[in-house]
Formats: C-alpha cells, sequence, structure tokens
C-alpha cells in the first residue's frame, strides 16, 4: 500500500488516481469470477423456430449478426445489444458465458439448438505462445527479461 501511495503522489493529476475504495481494476481470478444476471455473454437459440421467427430475427438484428441460411448468430458481428432477446425472450437468450475469443472464425458462429462453450484450436497456437498461457512461466519469462534489462543498462 505504501508503493502504491509514493506512485499516486507522483501523478500530476488527481484524475487518474486508483485510490483502494474504487476497488478491483481487474478480475484477479478468471476462473471463480461471479457475473451479474445483466451480463450479456454467449447467446443461446432455442430450438425447432419457425421460419417466421427466424426471418423476423434476420430483419431485427441493425449489424446483420442473425443470418437465415444458415440460421444462426454470427458473434464476429455481433454488438450483444440483446434486441432479440428483448422481442424473443424465449427464443434466444444470453447466458453468462464470457469466454467468447477463439482462433477459429467459424467458431464464432451460434446455431440454432446449440448450446457449448466456444473453444480455441490448441494446435493452432504457437509454441511461443503456448508456453505463455501457463501463467506461472510467462511471470517467470518477464522477471527474467527485467532483470537482463536492468544488468545491461
Amino acid at each position: 500500500m505504501n508503493i502504491l501511495k509514493n506512485i499516486t503522489e507522483l501523478l500530476p493529476s488527481k484524475e487518474i488516481k486508483i485510490f483502494s475504495r474504487h476497488g478491483k481494476q481487474y478480475v484477479p481470478n478468471l476462473q471463480t469470477v461471479e457475473l451479474t444476471p445483466l451480463f450479456r455473454g454467449r447467446p443461446v437459440i432455442s430450438n425447432g423456430l419457425s421460419d417466421e421467427y427466424k426471418e423476423l430475427l434476420v430483419k431485427l438484428c441493425p449489424l446483420e449478426a442473425i443470418s437465415k441460411s444458415p440460421f444462426g448468430i454470427d458473434l464476429g458481428k455481433c454488438n450483444f445489444c440483446k434486441e432479440c432477446a428483448f422481442a424473443f425472450p424465449d427464443k434466444i437468450k444470453f447466458t453468462n458465458d464470457y469466454k467468447i475469443a477463439t482462433n477459429v472464425r467459424e467458431n464464432l458462429f451460434v446455431s440454432e439448438g446449440a448450446d457449448k462453450s466456444i473453444e480455441i484450436n490448441k494446435s493452432l497456437i504457437r509454441k511461443e505462445i503456448a508456453t505463455c498461457l501457463n501463467f506461472k512461466e510467462f511471470l517467470k519469462n518477464v522477471a527474467i527479461s527485467f532483470l537482463i534489462n536492468d544488468l545491461f543498462i
């Protein structure tokens, strides 16, 4: 805490200071994060929609993220405005699943009746990045690079 006070005293503007009363400015543990029911995560489309519903949903989306053929939501285009869920709450629901990143473009397409998490294809991850996915290894590499920089600068 003393280090934080010293750093904030050096800052010229009060607007950019972060105080302890602001809470944490990051999610400390992504494995145990609890999101509010208002969070808009991965959408789920109920199965068995009629062509009439599909047509209305396609017209309703302001970003044209909902396509008719094949029917589904393209998360690469969707901004999670929730217009579709407001209009048809019994047909489309937004989950609390915040893990919606992938390295395969096709995985960003949510099909009707599919309620599965979006996965990363681990075989496509470069070796250098894969080693950094282990956070302890990443921190060790960062610490070593700082030490090397301090020694030679």
